[in-house]
């Protein structure tokens, strides 16, 4: 996944029911209190680099529809927490992230919208 999180973004996640799943990342869990701007590069980087493994493959999917292009159906929907959602899809890049629900919703409808179907 090449998303790149915001601040916020990142206080999101670790704040948020991810937090457990960001600590097994983790090699301290100091990273998961201490202000942003307390950290040095290396470790805000590596912060970073665990928020987004973990919001790639652990948040829950707020949205899911099928789309239907020429080679088939295939999923895709709003995953994400509140504060940082992405937009995915089968077998393409996901899209995001973003602080607003609604700025997903309009970025899935823009991309794929003319290809969900109905179930």
């Amino acid at each position: 996944m090449m998303l790149k999180l915001s601040a916020n973004q990142i206080d999101a996640i670790r704040n948020s029911e991810l937090r457990a799943k960001l600590a097994e990342h983790m090699k301290s869990n100091q990273h998961l209190i201490q202000p942003l701007s307390e950290l040095d590069q290396d470790s805000f980087d590596c912060l970073s680099d665990a928020c987004i493994d973990v919001l790639g493959n652990q948040a829950p999917a707020i949205e899911e529809f099928h789309a239907e292009q020429d080679l088939g159906r295939y999923p895709v929907g709003i995953r994400g927490v509140p504060g940082a959602y992405f937009v995915f899809s089968a077998d393409r890049d996901d899209l995001g992230v973003f602080s607003d629900l609604e700025e997903a919703r309009s970025v899935l409808l823009l991309y794929y919208g003319e290809f969900i179907v109905a179930d």
